[in-house]
């Protein structure tokens, strides 16, 4: 465990080193998550952290990293579980800045902040289930395309079913609330595995 957290904190550093205008972004779209709520800030400020653990596979395959971790003494599952464990930790942050807004511009709100909760934890675990194992197959570079495409299609038909529901009253209940849960916690295992699968049989070759 203390190898995961190690190789998580080394994300972490060259995350915060390389990708300071994209945590101004994230701040932005958290802030106005606080002032006017909805689904469009809110799982762009979930989405955008997210996206800074698939910019941290690129800074590892440019810099040579994946090539002198796998000469190190350290596991392939250590290493797929620390991107995945940094993954959820950026879901959490996101989490936090989303209710501290929504604290300091509209009060305490129960049921927006646990709309938004549902909203973060299900479109962020969504979103890193499908991302992470195609950027250890292919790539980051050729996966962007791919995570781009997603992006739009989840944010897309997210705005779209939030604002038919706003307008008709419709309401999601428990049930379905549950198997989204279910369906996203499901997901996020089989990630996993087909994430060490692809990492252990993957050659690193120095060029």
């Amino acid at each position: 465990m203390n190898t995961v957290v190690t190789l998580m904190l080394k994300d972490i550093y060259v995350v915060k080193r390389k990708s300071e205008p994209t945590l101004f972004i994230i701040l932005f779209f958290a802030v106005f998550a606080g002032l006017q709520g909805g689904f469009l800030y809110t799982a762009m400020c979930t989405m955008m952290m997210v996206m800074l653990t698939l910019t941290s596979f690129a800074y590892d395959q440019s810099d040579g990293w994946e090539v002198y971790v796998s000469a190190l003494p350290v596991s392939r599952e250590a290493v797929v579980q620390s991107k995945y464990l940094f993954g959820m930790l950026t879901i959490f942050i996101s989490i936090v800045l989303v209710a501290v807004t929504s604290l300091a511009f509209r009060g305490f709100q129960i049921e927006a902040m646990l709309n938004a909760l549902q909203i973060q934890v299900y479109l962020g675990l969504f979103f890193l289930s499908l991302n992470y194992p195609l950027i250890l197959k292919f790539g980051f570079e050729k996966s962007r395309v791919w995570y781009i495409l997603i992006t739009f299609l989840i944010v897309g038909a997210g705005s779209a079913f939030s604002s038919i529901a706003s307008k008709t009253g419709l309401q999601i209940n428990a049930l379905a609330s549950g198997f989204a849960g279910f369906l996203v916690i499901g997901m996020l295992f089989l990630s996993y595995f087909f994430s060490l699968r692809i990492i252990k049989h993957k050659e690193f070759i120095e060029i």
